[in-house]
Parts: C-alpha cells; sequence; structure tokens
C-alpha cells in the first residue's frame, strides 16, 4: 500500500530540517514512509522511531544539531520536550528536541 501523497510530503519537510548525518541514514531507510518521529536527545544518539521499529540513525545529539535545526523551524513549545513547530504544523510526524537527559 502506498502512504497519501500528504505523508510523503510531510516527511520530506521534515528531512529538510535535521542534519545532513540524519537526513542520509533516514533516507537510506527502506521503512521511512512508516516513520513516526525522530528522537534527538542531547548527548544520547539520534533515534527514529518506524511503526515497527526504532533505530539509531546517526553519532551523540549535541549542541550544534540542535541550533542547526532550530535555525530551520519555527518556534518551540511544551514542557519536558520540545516539540517543533514548523513547516510539518499538523503533521501525524514530529520532531523532539530535548535540550539535557530525561531522567
Amino acid at each position: 500500500m502506498t502512504p497519501p501523497k500528504e505523508t510523503n510530503e510531510e516527511i520530506l519537510k521534515l528531512l529538510a530540517v535535521l542534519p545532513l548525518d540524519i537526513q542520509k541514514a533516514l533516507r537510506e531507510s527502506a521503512d521511512l514512509t512508516t516513520l513516526i518521529e525522530v528522537v534527538l536527545d542531547l548527548g544520547k544518539p539520534a533515534e527514529a522511531r518506524f511503526a515497527k521499529r526504532s533505530i539509531s540513525i546517526g553519532g551523540t545529539v549535541n549542541q550544534g544539531d540542535i541550533d542547526y535545526i532550530t535555525a530551520r523551524v519555527g518556534q518551540f513549545l511544551g514542557t519536558t520536550g520540545q516539540e517543533l513547530r514548523g513547516p510539518f504544523i499538523g503533521s501525524p510526524l514530529s520532531a523532539t528536541a530535548r535540550g539535557g537527559s530525561s531522567a
């Protein structure tokens, strides 16, 4: 079954704001169309969560990665994690960036 065109467009919008190494890892994933979220916890490996699995997608997230993304999206909102609001507003996809450990 082919995903809706809107889903593909939203994934492309999400990829556009991510650091290049993370974009590359995601583009090489066979199940990109089932992507649910990308988790970027400062000091931890980047993670992609798909409908049926989660994978590490790059090295340890650093402040440069967070800065790269925040320079490309709109405002932050949230409490413990910061959901990015920008070109994928209203999308079933989300990108989460956390500045610190999630204890």
